[in-house]
């Protein structure tokens, strides 16, 4: 097994802690990522419940997620300014996924995904690029395929970490500047986060543009290529562990560029060391899918390597527990979610709870709408 870390280059690995790399963090992998933040939230509530380890790592694997830009720039909130900016001056507009203090993601009340800094890593050995002819959105690929980007965040959850705080305590911008809490941000002063420089200069400020210390850190390893190759030329080549799997916004040659859906990952549970899986449908389901495959796609000219999907044990299902969850559906915008998202109507004690309207029938659809929006239905397996 290899630490994550042995795998880049020693450039910019300094710009990251090291308490990233440490052997026992855990990893959570999620293919065909998107712009899709939402499992993050699941997780840190999952961990908080079970009082187990929040992963330190999040690997996203997205071919042409850096390449367009879906967002215009009001969607950019305090930071539209900087795009108007830019135009003016005829400069390219920064993505939202490499922005230093970009809320990635508002959930529950409030709760957010806020970005700290960023950094291009580079990858010892080259995975294979394909052919850009593969690709149903060939014409999309530009600068920003196949890299791979460190993106250090932290997830702040109001009641845990902006609440609990005290007056006068000290606390540091993302900036890296020192202030003081004079009042903080609290359920009866919803709208007040009241700090004070060194100088003694009080005023109102947001939230998001601090660093928390019982906010959970982690960083996002976007890698920008095609899912397949990545994983058998990066995990299982490099015999990564992955603990944490979300699957559940993979296209698999319908919107998005793979070939085939990714359900042989399920195949490599054991090779991985899987222990927690979010997915979008049962593992019987996966199984049936898998076992009437007749190729498996994995295309690399270069490696000698071959996917040993007909040699590898199917799943053992009684070494897993399953429990429903549910989620406020993304309604394909991720990034700082809306109030049409549903993000805001949402508690993180509803991941448990099956909605109300959900009748017989209506338990049949992937979707189900509640309270004015759409609920996604995912699985959570457990290893026992």
């Amino acid at each position: 097994m290899k630490n994550l870390r042995e795998i880049f280059k020693s450039e910019n690995l300094d710009k990251l802690p090291n308490y990233f790399w440490e052997n026992n963090n855990k990893i959570c992998y999620y293919p065909s990522s998107g712009y899709d933040f939402r499992h993050i939230f699941y997780w840190d509530y999952y961990c908080e419940k079970e009082n187990i380890e929040f992963p330190k790592i999040f690997i996203h694997t997205d071919f042409t997620c850096l390449d367009w830009n879906p967002f215009p720039k009001e969607m950019m909130g305090l930071y539209s300014f900087v795009y108007d900016k830019l135009e003016k001056e005829g400069k390219p507009l920064p993505h939202p996924l490499l922005y230093n203090g970009y809320i990635l993601d508002e959930f529950g009340g409030g709760n957010s995904v806020v970005i700290k800094n960023w950094t291009e890593l580079f990858l010892k050995n080259d995975v294979f690029y394909p052919n850009h002819a593969l690709f149903h959105f060939s014409h999309l690929i530009q600068k920003n395929t196949h890299k791979v980007f460190a993106i250090q965040c932290q997830l702040i959850n109001l009641e845990r970490d902006v609440y609990s705080l005290k007056s006068g305590t000290s606390i540091y911008s993302l900036s890296g500047i020192k202030y003081t809490v004079i009042n903080p941000k609290d359920k009866q002063n919803h709208n007040k986060f009241r700090v004070a420089n060194e100088e003694g200069k009080e005023w109102n400020s947001n939230y998001n543009s601090f660093i928390f210390p019982t906010a959970k850190q982690f960083i996002i390893l976007l890698f920008t290529m095609e899912n397949s190759n990545f994983f058998y030329d990066v995990l299982l080549e490099n015999n990564i562990k992955i603990d944490f799997l979300t699957h559940v916004n993979d296209g698999g040659a319908s919107f998005g560029g793979s070939r085939t859906k990714m359900d042989f990952i399920y195949l490599y549970s054991e090779n991985l060391g899987l222990t927690n899986m979010l997915i979008d449908s049962t593992l019987e389901e996966k199984q049936n899918h898998f076992r009437e495959w007749e190729h498996h796609y994995y295309f690399n000219p270069k490696s000698n390597r071959e996917p040993l999907i007909r040699k590898t044990p199917e799943i053992n299902l009684n070494n897993w527990s399953m429990a429903k969850v549910y989620f406020p559906e993304s309604t394909g915008i991720y990034i700082k979610g809306k109030w049409d998202t549903g993000h805001y109507n949402w508690n993180y004690s509803n991941f448990d709870k099956e909605p109300d309207s959900m009748n017989e029938a209506r338990k049949k659809c992937m979707k189900i709408r509640e309270n004015g929006y759409y609920v996604d239905e995912y699985y959570h397996y457990k290893r026992k």
